[in-house]
Parts: C-alpha cells; structure tokens; sequence
C-alpha cells in the first residue's frame, strides 16, 4: 500500500481529505546523548534559578511572557540559539547566547536548574507541531517550565505550565517525584529515534 507520513497535527487534518493512510512521525530523541548526570536528585539550593531555553530565538516564542519572567530577580533567564528577531524587543536582562553544537548541549544544560519551552500558544506553527527539544527536555530529567501547547496535551501533568498570570516571584523548582522519574522514561523510551523507526517500517 501507499502512506503518507507527516509530523505537523495540521498536515495530519488536511491530508485526511484525500487518504486515511496516514502515519504522523513526532520527533525522536536521542536518549543516550541527553542523560545528564548531575544533580537531578537533589533539591537545587540556589539564590536564582537558572533557567534555560535553547534553540532559534524567534517570533513563535511568547516574547512577553519571557521578558516578564527576566523581570523577577529570583530568576537569571538564558537564551542560547540563533537570534531571528530583533533583539531589541528582549529585555536586557535575559542573557543571549549564540548557537552551540549539538554535541555540546548536554554539557551546556549541566549548567542550569530548568529549562524553558516559551512558545506562544496562539502561533500556528506552535499549535502543529511537537518541537523536538520538548522530548529531550523531558530526557533531560530537569523540571520544565513550559507554557500550554495543544501539542503537549498528554503530557501537561510532567510540566510545569506558565503563563502571563504565573507569580514568578514565588517560582521554586525540587527534585522529580520517582514517579514523575518513571512517567518520562516510558515516554521518552518510547520516543527515541529507534521507537521512530520502528513504527514507520512496521507500516511499510
């Protein structure tokens, strides 16, 4: 038979008007590149969280909603990737780092106490799409903040949702629960890019 594969929710809709052989393919993750051995069994003790997002800097994110997290002393906001907007709309307090190597993320991320996914949930792409980071975020064993993708839905209770209305002064990260620890395994186990493969060649 013929398939059609895709890996955006809108294509999936669409291409339904012409065939029901369709296999939606979300992102895999590596899941030996991004074990990060460090203190993801500990309560962080720190003056500020150290919060990271990385990947392209552009106009899908929810740009207010990271300006107004920079805007909290309790939190020292990083961003790391390749800066598609102006950077004038970025509060000068957010930290701005150019793109790394892949192979040099997990030493970055070591760096930090949580990560950020601040995409914009009113953008089109944002509400087609799993981004790839998001299934290694969650790899990571790190707490997430993130704010409420329609893309995420199943997995909101493994977040940390934010938004606008968020009280970031009292924002405060602890170790995952064992069995929030055995949530995200089965997930992202069945998420690496062996998993992937396997559910397009069973189809073929």
């Amino acid at each position: 038979g013929h398939y059609l594969f895709c890996c955006w929710l809108n294509n999936l809709d669409r291409l339904k008007d012409y065939t029901d052989d369709i296999l939606l393919i979300p992102p895999g993750v590596d899941l030996e590149h991004f074990k990060i051995p460090l203190k993801v069994n500990e309560i962080v003790k720190t003056l500020k969280i150290k919060l990271l997002y990385y990947g392209n800097i552009r106009k899908d994110l929810d740009i207010d909603l990271i300006n107004k997290i920079s805007e909290h002393k309790n939190i020292e906001l990083t961003l790391v990737g390749l800066l598609n907007l102006n950077p004038s709309v970025l509060s000068k307090n957010i930290k701005i780092l150019p793109s790394i190597p892949y192979k040099d993320l997990p030493l970055l991320i070591s760096n930090f106490d949580s990560l950020l996914l601040p995409y914009d949930i009113n953008n089109i792409f944002t509400q087609a799409i799993i981004p790839a980071k998001f299934y290694e975020c969650l790899a990571t064993m790190l707490p997430v903040f993130s704010t409420k993708m329609k893309s995420t839905s199943d997995y909101h209770n493994l977040l940390n949702i934010i938004n606008l209305n968020t009280d970031f002064k009292k924002l405060k990260i602890s170790k995952l629960t064992i069995n929030e620890i055995n949530q995200r395994n089965n997930i992202i186990t069945s998420c690496s890019w062996e998993s992937r493969f396997n559910l397009f060649y069973n189809e073929i």
